[in-house]
């Protein structure tokens, strides 16, 4: 326990959480749609979780960022991380959320 906060970590699918609806304020996701084979699926489980007036944080690599460069890079010098990776724009990013049945609220693309 850290400042009387107790933490519970489980592992699952982002495409199935293991969850009841509406059962978070927040959902936070960094570097993970790059990674999930049906991001579509994804985004719609984390709308599913959020209560009404939840927030949805998404953090992903940016298609054409240096980050997302880098990690190509990375990629093709043998790292096999990065090798399914699939850097969406912020428009499509954007398209998921608002077919999930969320509103995008803003974004903020990062050029580094």
């Amino acid at each position: 326990m850290t400042a009387g906060l107790k933490v519970t970590f489980l592992q699952g699918q982002v495409e199935r959480l293991p969850f009841p609806d509406a059962s978070f304020d927040v959902v936070a996701a960094v570097t993970v749609l790059c990674f999930v084979t049906d991001a579509a699926a994804a985004v719609r489980e984390m709308a599913r979780v959020l209560r009404p007036r939840g927030r949805l944080v998404l953090g992903e690599l940016g298609r054409w960022s240096v980050w997302a460069l880098s990690r190509r890079l990375r990629t093709w010098l043998g790292a096999a991380t990065w090798q399914a990776a699939h850097f969406r724009t912020a428009r499509e990013l954007s398209a998921l959320v608002r077919d999930a049945g969320l509103r995008v609220g803003c974004t903020r693309p990062r050029t580094m």
